[in-house]
């Protein structure tokens, strides 16, 4: 599954932000923006209005960031071709190739990998963990 990006031109991946989103930055307009993951079925990307340099910046919590006037020195990320393929039958099969991703982010409570490609957003989802959370978090709501 792809899906597209409203964006105001082309961007780079500068780096995550936490485990459910990442740091753009605009290379035309110089602008940066967070794409935020938390919804895999529907990515948000937020150009940001500050003009604070925010590539050096630490996460802070779930959604807050430590921002340093260091500047950054920006390294473009280098594209790669990715194969997600089943194991589970006696004879492997290859599901999809997606194509030069810049980065890949996973979120370890559900199982869900992102890849930024060429191609927009793929989201890979692992069903037996994503079910298995739910059922933890519904457990923990009955408590």
């Amino acid at each position: 599954m792809s899906t597209p990006l409203a964006a105001e031109g082309a961007f780079d991946f500068v780096r995550p932000l936490g485990d459910q989103a990442e740091l753009l930055y605009f290379r035309d307009s110089q602008k940066e923006a967070v794409l935020d993951l938390r919804k895999t079925k529907r990515p948000v990307l937020r150009v940001l209005s500050t003009v604070t340099d925010l590539g050096p910046a630490e996460t802070l919590g779930e959604s807050g960031l430590l921002v340093t006037s260091q500047a950054h020195e920006y390294v473009p990320a280098v594209g790669r071709d990715y194969q997600v393929v089943d194991i589970a039958a006696s004879d492997p099969t290859q599901l999809a190739t997606v194509k030069d991703v810049k980065h890949r982010v996973t979120n370890d409570e559900t199982g869900t990998t992102f890849l930024l490609g060429s191609n927009g957003l793929t989201v890979v989802r692992r069903l037996s963990i994503e079910n298995d959370y739910k059922v933890q978090q519904l457990q923990m709501q009955g408590n």
